[in-house]
C-alpha cells in the first residue's frame, strides 16, 4: 500500500449507500423461429434448414447516485460524473442462428451481439480495486461473437461432431470510468474449436 501520507499516492476508497430515488427498468424482447420442415415434398433434403432470432431491448431510468471523478485527483480525466445505474445492463442485444437438423445431420452457426455495458468483472476477474480502474466499474464495449456447430449421428449410438467458438475472434476492450476514457483492458481470445465422439452403449 505505502504511506498514506505520500501525495499523489492512489488507494482505494469504498463507500456504500442506498439510491433514496426511485429506479424503473422496462424493456421488449422479440422472439422469432421458422423452419422449412412442413416443405419436405417440395424442398426434399433443403427442408431441415431454419432460423431463430431474438432481439432485446431495455431502458433504466431514475435514481440519483452518481460515480464522480471529483475530489479523487484524477484531473487527468476532466470532470466526469456518471449515473450509476445498474452493472452489466446493456440496452440492447440480439442473436441470429441458422441451422439444419436433417438426416442425422445437426449443424447450426450462432451470431451474438450485446451493446457495451459497465461492469465489475474487469479483466475477466471480479475486480475494480486499485489505480488501474480508478475505483469505478469498468466499461465493456459492444461486442458480437460467432459460434458454429456439426454433429453426425453415424448411428443410433454413435455421434461424431465439432464444435468451433469465436470464429472471427472478436476482442474485448474495457475502458476505465467512461466508454471514452482511458484503456484498462485488452482481450484477444483466440478461436477455439474441439471435436468430439460420444458412443452409447
Amino acid at each position: 500500500m505505502g504511506d498514506p501520507n505520500t501525495t499523489g499516492l492512489c488507494v482505494d476508497f469504498t463507500q456504500p449507500g442506498n439510491d433514496s430515488d426511485t429506479t424503473t427498468q422496462k424493456g421488449i424482447e422479440l422472439a422469432f423461429q421458422y423452419d422449412l420442415s412442413s416443405f419436405e415434398d417440395r424442398l426434399g433434403w433443403a427442408s431441415g434448414f431454419g432460423v431463430v432470432a431474438n432481439y432485446t431491448s431495455q431502458d433504466f431510468s431514475g435514481g440519483s447516485e452518481v460515480d464522480t471523478t471529483s475530489g479523487r485527483g484524477l484531473a487527468v480525466l476532466g470532470d466526469v460524473s456518471i449515473a450509476r445505474g445498474l452493472l452489466d445492463f446493456s440496452e440492447e442485444a440480439y442473436n441470429f442462428t441458422v441451422f439444419y437438423e436433417k438426416y442425422g445431420l445437426s449443424a447450426r452457426a450462432r451470431y451474438t451481439w450485446r451493446e457495451g455495458f459497465r461492469t465489475n468483472d474487469f479483466g475477466g476477474g471480479a475486480n475494480t480495486s486499485g489505480s488501474s480502474t480508478f475505483s469505478f466499474p469498468v466499461n465493456t464495449l459492444d461486442r458480437g461473437q460467432l459460434n458454429a456447430s456439426i454433429n453426425y449421428a453415424v448411428t443410433e449410438n454413435l455421434n461424431i461432431g465439432v464444435e468451433a467458438v469465436n470464429l472471427t475472434e472478436e476482442e474485448i476492450y474495457q475502458h476505465c470510468v467512461s466508454s471514452n476514457g482511458p484503456l484498462c483492458f485488452a482481450g484477444y481470445p483466440d478461436r477455439r474449436i474441439t471435436f468430439g465422439v460420444a458412443y452409447r452403449f
